[in-house]
C-alpha cells in the first residue's frame, strides 16, 4: 500500500487545484470542456465495469483535473456575454448598480464595490453584469448601504495596467477578485434609485460598524484602535503607514490579518465559556452547533477572507468529527477543506492570503514537531517559550520562498517579534472582547478600554525599536514564479529523502538547488553586463534611468527628487530586481556631467549619448530652433511639457527615429504629435497607454 493511500483528500484536492491553474495557461471553451468530462465518464464507466483499480484510479484523478478545470471555467464572469468586458463603453451613457461592499475611506478619496446590473447606451436599457469600484471624493456624505440601488451618469473604465516594470500590478490583483472595472464619479453624477431590503451581509456590515464605533469611541489613540480594528475586524483601513511598515519589517503582520490565530484564540474563549455551563458539558449536539454558529459569525463578520475561511472551515470539520467520534486525519481535514473552498471558489488559489495560510499550517503540522524534538525544555515556561519558538520558525520555513516571491524582503528578526506579539495578540483579543461587552458599564469598559490601549500602544513601541535594529530586514530579493517551484520541489525531497531515508530524494534535491544555483549565477553575471534606458511613467513627473552594469543614474525633476514615497514605489522595485547595486538622483534642473554619463543643456533641451544613441529631453517650453547646415541624427525624442512645437518643426533640427510622450502633454497636443508621427512614419511611444519605454543596450 502506498504511503499516501491514507490521505485521500491530499490527491483530490493537488488534482483539482492543477485543473485550475490549467484553466489561466490554456482556455477552453465550454464544448470542449464538456466533451472532455463526458468522454471521461465514459471511461471511468468501462473502467468499472472491467473492475481495473489502475485504470480507475487514473482516470479518476484525470476527471479530477477537469472538473477543477470546468468549475474555474463557471466561475469565470468575463465567459458571461452579458459581461461589461465585452461592452463598448464608449457608448454607455448611465449605468445602474447595486451596493455590495461598505464604504472604504482612503487617502485622498472614498471607494466601495458595486455590481453592474444594466446601462444605458442612446436612449435603451440593456442588461450587463459585472463588478467595479466607484470613487467619490474624501468630502461627499455618502448615505449608501449595502444592497442600495443607484443610478450613475457616465461610463466606467477598465482598470489600467502596472505602467512600470516591477511595480505592484493593482489590475491583475483586482481581476482576481472579478473586478475589472472602475469609476471616479462626482456627487451630481449618481442618484439613489432604490433603498436596501434586509440581507445576512448587509446585517453583519450594521453590527461591524456598531463594534467599530465602540472600540473607537473608547480607544481614543490612533496606533491603537488601528491595531484594534485590524486585530478583531480585519480593518486595516485605520493603519497608519509607518504602522504597517514595522510590522511588515518585523515579520509581525500576520497578527493584523484574521487568520487561524485569531479563530483559534476565539475558539477557545468560547470553549471554556460553554464548558463552564453543566448543560453544555452534557449536550455535545447543542455545544457544536454554538460554536460552529459563532465560529461562521465571526468569519462573516470580518469579511470572509481566504485565511479565514481556511481556519473556520478546518476548525468546522475538527470539531464535527469529535462530536460523531470519528478520528481525523490533519493533513486530510486541510485538504478537505482546501477542497471545499476551491470548489466554492476556485479563485481563492491565487489569493496570497490563501497560499501563505495553508504553506504556514503545512509547515507547523510537519516541520514544528521536528524542530521542537532538538530541544528538551526541562521546565513549563522553557516548554512555551521553545514552542513557541518552533511553531515561528516552522511557519517561517514554510512561507518563506513564497514571502519573497511577493513582498521581496525577509524580516531577520520575526523569531523576536513572534515571542512579544503572539501572547501579547491573545491577551489583545480578550481584551477588545471585554471592551465590547463591557460598554454597558461604566467603570469596566473604562478599565478593559485603559489596559487594552496601554497593552496595543507597548507592543507598537517594542515593534517600533525593533525595526531600527540593524540589518532588520533584507531587501530586494526578486524571485521568479519559476524560481518558487523549484525551491518547493527541492525542499519536498529533502525532506522526503529525511522521512524515507532514501539517498535518490537527496541526490535530486541536490540536483535541482544545483540548478537554482546556475540559473542566479547566470542572472547576476548578464545583470552585471546589461546596459540600459528607461523612462518610467510617473503622472506629473519624469524619470530618466540610465543603467550601466550594477550602477544605475536617474535624471528627474526636482519635485519627484524629494518625493521618497514615489521613488520607492515607481523606480526602486526596478531597480532592485535589475541588480543595481548604486543608484543615484540628480534633478535635471542641475545638470552636470557625472561618472560615465554625460548630459549636457542647449537652449532649454537636454541632450546626451548612450552606447551610441542620442537623447534629446524636452521638459519644457523652448524657443526656436537653431538653423544646422546638417541635421542631427536623434534616436529618441522625450516630449513631456504641455504643449510642445510640432515634430514638422523638430524635424528641421533632428532627423528623428522615435518619439516618446510623456504625461504633461495635453490632450489635444498629444492627438497632433501622434498624427505627425503616423504620417511621417516615426515610432511613437506614449507613456499614459503603454507604460515606461525601455531600450537595452549591447554588452
Amino acid at each position: 500500500m502506498s504511503y499516501f493511500s491514507g490521505f485521500p483528500f491530499v490527491r483530490i484536492v493537488f488534482f483539482f487545484t492543477i485543473g485550475i491553474y490549467s484553466y489561466t495557461v490554456v482556455p477552453m471553451h465550454r464544448w470542449m470542456i464538456f466533451i472532455g468530462c463526458l468522454g471521461l465518464i465514459c471511461w471511468l464507466v468501462v473502467c468499472l465495469l472491467k473492475k481495473n483499480s489502475i485504470q480507475k484510479g487514473i482516470f479518476s484523478l484525470v476527471l479530477l483535473v477537469f472538473l477543477g478545470y470546468a468549475q474555474t471555467y463557471l466561475q469565470d464572469p468575463t465567459k458571461n456575454p452579458y459581461h461589461l468586458i465585452h461592452c463598448d463603453l464608449s457608448v454607455i451613457t448611465a449605468y445602474e448598480a447595486r451596493v455590495i461592499s461598505d464604504i472604504t475611506p482612503k487617502s485622498k478619496s472614498q471607494s466601495m464595490i458595486v455590481e453592474v446590473q444594466g446601462v444605458r447606451t442612446g436612449q435603451q436599457w440593456r442588461k450587463a453584469v459585472g463588478k467595479m469600484i466607484l470613487y467619490f471624493p474624501i468630502t461627499m456624505n455618502l448615505s449608501l448601504q449595502y444592497e442600495d440601488r443607484i443610478c450613475i451618469v457616465g461610463a466606467p473604465q477598465l482598470i489600467p495596467t502596472s505602467q512600470n516594470p516591477q511595480t505592484f500590478d493593482y489590475k491583475h490583483f483586482l481581476s482576481l477578485q472579478r473586478i475589472h472595472h472602475q469609476h471616479f464619479i462626482q456627487s451630481y453624477h449618481f442618484q439613489k434609485i432604490g433603498s436596501s431590503s434586509w440581507c445576512l451581509a448587509g446585517y453583519m456590515l450594521k453590527i461591524k460598524k456598531y463594534f467599530s464605533a465602540v472600540l473607537t469611541k473608547y480607544i481614543t489613540h490612533p496606533q491603537a484602535y488601528g491595531i484594534v480594528l485590524a486585530l478583531v475586524l480585519g480593518n486595516k483601513e485605520a493603519l497608519t503607514f509607518d504602522l504597517k511598515t514595522a510590522y511588515a519589517g518585523t515579520g509581525a503582520m500576520h497578527i493584523l490579518a484574521v487568520s487561524g490565530l485569531h479563530v483559534g484564540i476565539l475558539f477557545w474563549m468560547m470553549s471554556n465559556v460553554l464548558q463552564m455551563i453543566p448543560f453544555f458539558r452534557r449536550s455535545r449536539g447543542i455545544y457544536t452547533g454554538i460554536i460552529l454558529s459563532f465560529l461562521w459569525w465571526y468569519a462573516v463578520l470580518t469579511g470572509l477572507s481566504p485565511s479565514v475561511m481556511r481556519a473556520t472551515t478546518m476548525f468546522s470539520f475538527i470539531i464535527l468529527a469529535k462530536l460523531w467520534s470519528r478520528h481525523t486525519n490533519i493533513y486530510n481535514t486541510l485538504a478537505l477543506s482546501a477542497f471545499f473552498l476551491l470548489f466554492w471558489d476556485p479563485y481563492f488559489l491565487f489569493s496570497v492570503g490563501f497560499q501563505l495560510s495553508y504553506l504556514a499550517v503545512l509547515g507547523i503540522v510537519y516541520l514544528q514537531p521536528k524542530i521542537e524534538r532538538l530541544y528538551i525544555a526541562k521546565n513549563f515556561l522553557m516548554k512555551k517559550w521553545w514552542l513557541l519558538s518552533t511553531v515561528s520558525i516552522a511557519a517561517q520555513m514554510a512561507t518563506m520562498p513564497i514571502s519573497l516571491y511577493y513582498f521581496h524582503q525577509l524580516p531577520t528578526y520575526f523569531l523576536l517579534a513572534n515571542w512579544v506579539v503572539v501572547p501579547a495578540a491573545f491577551w489583545m483579543m480578550i481584551g477588545s472582547f471585554l471592551v465590547l461587552c463591557c460598554s454597558f458599564h461604566s467603570f469596566l469598559h473604562v478599565a478593559s478600554a485603559f489596559g487594552l490601549e496601554h497593552l496595543i500602544l507597548g507592543v507598537n513601541h517594542f515593534i517600533f525599536w525593533l525595526s531600527t535594529w540593524p540589518y532588520s530586514q533584507i531587501k530586494g530579493i526578486f524571485l521568479s514564479k519559476e524560481a518558487v517551484f523549484l525551491i518547493y520541489g527541492g525542499l519536498i525531497f529533502v525532506l522526503s529523502g529525511f522521512a524515507r531515508r532514501c539517498l535518490q530524494d537527496f541526490l535530486k534535491a541536490g540536483v535541482i538547488f544545483l540548478g537554482l544555483i546556475f540559473l542566479w549565477g547566470a542572472n547576476i553575471f548578464l545583470q552585471k553586463r546589461s546596459t540600459a534606458v528607461v523612462i518610467y511613467s510617473i503622472p506629473k513627473h519624469q524619470a530618466v534611468a540610465f543603467y550601466r552594469k550594477n550602477k544605475s543614474i536617474v535624471w528627474t525633476d526636482a519635485d519627484l527628487k524629494k518625493n521618497s514615497q514615489k521613488i520607492n514605489y515607481y523606480i526602486m522595485p526596478h531597480q532592485k530586481a535589475m541588480g543595481i547595486m548604486h543608484t543615484h538622483f540628480y534633478a535635471l534642473d542641475t545638470v552636470k556631467c557625472t561618472q560615465n554619463m554625460e548630459i549636457q543643456k542647449f537652449q532649454g533641451m537636454f541632450l546626451t549619448v548612450f552606447q551610441g544613441k542620442m537623447m534629446v529631453i524636452i521638459p519644457q517650453k523652448i524657443g526656436p530652433l537653431p538653423v544646422l547646415q546638417q541635421k542631427i541624427v536623434v534616436d529618441f525624442l522625450f516630449l513631456d511639457h504641455a504643449f510642445p512645437a510640432s515634430l514638422m518643426t523638430y524635424g528641421e533640427c533632428f532627423q528623428i527615429k522615435q518619439v516618446i510622450i510623456g504625461h504633461r502633454v495635453q490632450r489635444k497636443a498629444w492627438k497632433k504629435i501622434l498624427k505627425e508621427a503616423e504620417k511621417l512614419k516615426i515610432v511613437c511611444h506614449d507613456l499614459r497607454t503603454a507604460g515606461a519605454w525601455q531600450y537595452a543596450g549591447k554588452f
